[in-house]
């Protein structure tokens, strides 16, 4: 019996719909093979572009970082103090992208962690240890930690700072054995580098410091000249900076009358700047220096005086008060298209003639570092 011309009609139906469905899925299959051809090629686009894009603001940072420099030097650092907070709303343009200045400020009150302590009776281990109480003082943390804490991350530091790689004659502690550590290392034997070395120590580690408390008050100066100790510039040197630094000095003797005298200290600081100001709302103008470099001691021992605090035979105490900055803080950020990086450097400021005029001289990069 022949097939009737409906069943080859349906037959053929149904091959086209198979035919149909075959392609379709071709087609869907291509489809998605293409769609993620381009997504790849987009995200590697947007890949290239980001790599570009930090390129060129990696190249651009030290640019960025002269620029500031060059403001600094023709202004003079007090001008710059002054406007800092107008400077500081600014993008300045370099090559393809923006400078923004985030912080300018003087560091040479804070802890230098290069610099050894030799004798117990050292008034740096007092200060150490207050610092340890400050930080304390923000934080129920490490509340159990005792003065024997300090004197073990003292030691911590100088073991890792002595390059002569001599016994610990000051502190005699042994919990800071590195080769026991995970992973081991040796001691180092060498000035700190950078103050995320700190978090190598384990007896330092113990005092549990913020990453922000390590910055706003330790600092690493290497292959330096200076033969100076922490001071404060009593010119640029923020008002809370300077009550912190004085705060450092409770307990003892020898600075007990800049401790507790401390708010009126501040008051007379603060005071002189204001009259010393020279703002205008219609521009930026040359700023007088609040505490000139001539007869700084002189001036400064007399303004001191009138408030009842008699230092003039104190040598100790007046070196903890200056009228100059030897090292610089900047810290900003240069944006090219979507990349932001933010760059912190360490400058060494060099004047004319110190006793006589805060012109300078040079500014020179001590360190330098892109995060």
């Amino acid at each position: 019996m022949g097939v009737s011309k409906s069943t080859h009609r349906s037959q053929r139906q149904r091959f086209k719909g198979v035919a149909l469905l075959m392609s379709l899925t071709v087609v869907l299959l291509l489809s998605v093979a293409l769609m993620k051809t381009f997504e790849k090629r987009s995200v590697e686009v947007a890949q290239l572009g980001h790599n570009l894009d930090r390129f060129q603001a990696e190249n651009l940072s030290r640019s960025g970082l002269k620029l500031i420099l060059v403001a600094i030097k023709q202004a003079g650092l007090v001008t710059f103090n002054t406007y800092l907070d107008q400077i500081k709303q600014m993008g300045f343009p370099v090559g393809d992208g923006t400078v923004t200045i985030l912080e300018v400020t003087p560091i040479d009150y804070r802890f230098d962690l290069n610099r050894v302590i030799r004798r117990y009776d050292d008034l740096r281990i007092q200060v150490f240890k207050n610092m340890v109480n400050m930080s304390k003082e923000g934080s129920n943390e490490f509340n159990y930690l005792s003065g024997e804490s300090t004197h073990e991350a003292l030691s911590a530091i100088i073991d890792w700072t002595d390059s002569n790689d001599m016994d610990d004659t000051v502190f005699h502690f042994s919990a800071e054995q590195y080769p026991q550590a995970e992973p081991g290392y040796k001691v180092k034997n060498t000035g700190f580098d950078r103050l995320s070395e700190l978090n190598l120590l384990p007896a330092f580690q113990s005092l549990g410091f913020t990453r922000d408390y390590l910055e706003a008050n330790f600092r690493v100066v290497t292959g330096t000249d200076s033969t100076l100790s922490e001071y404060i510039d009593v010119n640029l040197t923020r008002l809370p900076d300077i009550e912190r630094v004085l705060r450092r000095y409770e307990d003892m003797d020898k600075y007990a009358n800049l401790f507790e005298r401390r708010d009126e200290i501040l008051d007379l600081i603060q005071k002189t700047r204001e009259e010393a100001g020279n703002n205008s709302s219609s521009g930026f103008k040359e700023s007088t220096t609040p505490f000139p470099a001539k007869n700084f001691g002189r001036t400064w021992s007399q303004e001191l005086e009138t408030k009842g605090i008699r230092l003039t035979k104190d040598e100790v105490n007046l070196k903890l008060f200056q009228h100059f900055t030897e090292h610089l803080f900047v810290h900003y950020q240069i944006n090219v298209g979507t990349v932001t990086l933010n760059i912190r450097s360490m400058i060494k400021v060099g004047y004319r003639d110190l006793q006589k005029s805060l012109d300078i001289q040079e500014l020179k990069i001590v360190w330098f570092r892109i995060s």
